[in-house]
């Protein structure tokens, strides 16, 4: 499994686990993110909010809930 990061798929050498909070059980393991990882990951949605800042709030929750219905 990899991380999506600024739109592109990554995977780091260091994993960490995700647990079932209900019973702690090991669902997966994941690639830990750095801190670069996180900074990067910060300027994205940075960029992206400049981008799309200007874009009217129905037309937001359009691309929002289309994306939903994809995922679905």
């Amino acid at each position: 499994m990899k991380m999506l990061l600024n739109g592109e798929w990554a995977d780091r050498p260091q994993r960490m686990e995700v647990r079932n909070p209900q019973d702690n059980s090991l669902i997966d393991t994941v690639p830990q993110a750095s801190v670069e990882d996180m900074q990067a990951a910060i300027n994205a949605a940075a960029a992206c909010f400049e981008r799309n800042r200007h874009i009217p709030v129905h037309q937001r929750m359009s691309i929002l809930r289309r994306a939903a219905e994809i995922l679905e």
